[in-house]
């Protein structure tokens, strides 16, 4: 429930209205898991479109960035997830989410505070963040160029391109049916 709350909050520091959209789509993730992940797929695609592309070189659009996208990231756990009830751990940053209204960098800081108690960060996470970010601080003269948000993204697809394979080869998925087909 706490990605409903992030997205809808996001949406308001980020002046992206659409991001309200959130609630259809999880109620539709209520009825049937496979709905809600067509809808959120549509939803991310949608909502994604509306933000504008920034440079991460910039304080602002780096902390706009990343309220965006831990926000959609958080929604699709609470998708794909078919837990509703609040946890301790989940109202406190909950209220750290909300403080995010006030002074956006509180939004980020409820995120890291819900992600590092709730999901377990490995030391290969940590090793892929901090090699992703000695990539940006190594190459800053030819990515932050007029142009250059498009080199950036690519490195963040990349990133999560490498980080995907990488989750594939060691085996840490769950096996799980998608659309129950036999």
């Amino acid at each position: 429930m706490i990605g409903l709350i992030a997205t809808v909050i996001s949406g308001f520091i980020l002046k992206n209205y659409f991001m309200l959209l959130s609630l259809p789509v999880f109620l539709l993730s209520r009825k049937s898991r496979d709905l809600g992940l067509i809808a959120y797929s549509l939803y991310a695609l949608f909502v994604a479109k509306q933000s504008v592309g920034a440079s991460v070189y910039y304080y602002e659009d780096l902390v706009n960035s990343l309220i965006f996208a831990s926000a959609l990231l958080l929604f699709l756990n609470d998708v794909l997830s078919r837990n509703v009830k609040g946890e301790r751990v989940e109202v406190i940053a909950s209220l750290l989410i909300l403080s995010g209204l006030i002074i956006p960098e509180m939004f980020l800081a409820g995120m890291v505070f819900y992600f590092i108690m709730q999901f377990k960060v490995s030391l290969h996470i940590l090793l892929l963040l901090g090699g992703l970010m000695a990539i940006f601080v190594l190459f800053e003269k030819q990515l932050n160029v007029i142009g250059g948000t498009s080199n950036q993204i690519v490195i963040l697809s990349s990133f999560a391109i490498f980080t995907s394979i990488l989750t594939l080869i060691r085996g840490n998925l769950k096996k799980v049916d998608v659309f129950n087909i036999k």
